[in-house]
């Protein structure tokens, strides 16, 4: 980590990071904090996020590092993505690479379906190395490849997903496993919904489940693990069922975090969340035109029918 254009891309993440927590105290301030005195704080806000973003394009694979560094626990950093956003993908492999915790490898899968070798843009094929891999899988189950093939081979490993349209704090990795020793059993989540339930006892829409990112670390059956937050699955936590491809594509093919709660609340494995003041990940410019949450929050809500398809499943509820 001593390459100097990797400690200028850290510093402009530390700004980054500081403006962005402003700006979060004085959105839950509200009134006047909210709307007037918080414009400095999120001019600067933008204003990192966009130099950072700038830099790192320009930043070569020869000033990452290449090879695992020695850790007591193996993490793979596992994530998916999909043609419309491949173009930016390098950039989101490239935070993970400077990860402060010594991780494993970081293992972008793709489906052979919507890419082969020649369509894999030389940006990201530039950065494979002992820490990188690309791996071309048959078929397609969309953002469910993120978790699905790294929790499949690499079971004995903690094993974390991410988003492909975000820049990570490069101490992503550590939060997460300072959570897990306080929480091993659990899946650890940065980000999470509470699940609320209406007057009748039943589950209410999704919309009124509630996203935040807890400041002091907790547990609980009714937390669902958000993606984009980084999301941390222990050694041998799943069983089989989690990785029924049929049943994923009938019951819920476009929801993973779904998927994934329905068989934790299956399993009785309880989601952790808080203890670091989380930090929104930097968003990559140009990414959320083709965000999969206009399809899951549209006025078809297909979030709250896969919840209901994946309840009548497992019988929750």
């Amino acid at each position: 980590m001593a390459n100097n254009k990797i400690n200028k891309l850290q510093n402009l993440l530390r700004r980054y990071e500081r403006f962005a927590r402003t700006v979060q105290l004085f959105r839950r301030k509200g009134g006047i904090y909210r709307h007037f005195l918080s414009i400095p704080s999120r001019l600067l806000k933008h204003y990192y996020s966009a130099s950072f973003q700038n830099r790192i394009k320009k930043i070569e694979a020869a000033d990452f590092p290449k090879k695992r560094r020695v850790a007591d626990k193996r993490v793979i950093i596992s994530l998916t993505s999909f043609p419309a956003r491949i173009n930016w993908v390098s950039n989101t492999i490239k935070s993970l690479l400077i990860q402060k915790y010594p991780i494993e490898k970081i293992i972008l899968w793709l489906s052979s379906e919507e890419f082969t070798i020649d369509t894999i843009p030389q940006s990201l094929k530039e950065l494979e190395c002992e820490l990188f891999e690309i791996r071309l899988v048959k078929g397609n189950i969309k953002s469910h490849k993120k978790y699905y093939y790294a929790l499949k081979e690499f079971s004995d490993c903690y094993v974390i997903t991410v988003d492909d349209d975000h820049c990570y704090s490069d101490v992503l990795v550590n939060n997460l496993m300072r959570l897990n020793e306080q929480y091993p059993n659990d899946v650890c989540a940065n980000v999470i919904r509470i699940i609320r339930t209406a007057e009748n006892n039943k589950f209410a829409p999704y919309k009124e489940w509630t996203k935040i990112a807890p400041d002091k670390p907790k547990e609980s059956n009714l937390f669902v693990a958000i993606g984009y937050g980084g999301v941390l699955y222990p050694p041998h936590i799943m069983d089989n069922m989690l990785f029924d491809e049929e049943k994923i594509k009938e019951i819920c093919p476009f929801a993973d975090d779904l998927w994934l709660k329905g068989n934790e609340m299956n399993m009785g494995i309880k989601i952790a969340s808080g203890g670091t003041h989380f930090v929104h990940p930097i968003t990559i410019s140009g990414t959320q035109a083709f965000a999969l949450q206009r399809i899951n929050m549209s006025k078809s809500m297909k979030n709250d029918e896969q919840w209901e398809n994946i309840c009548k499943f497992f019988g929750i509820g």
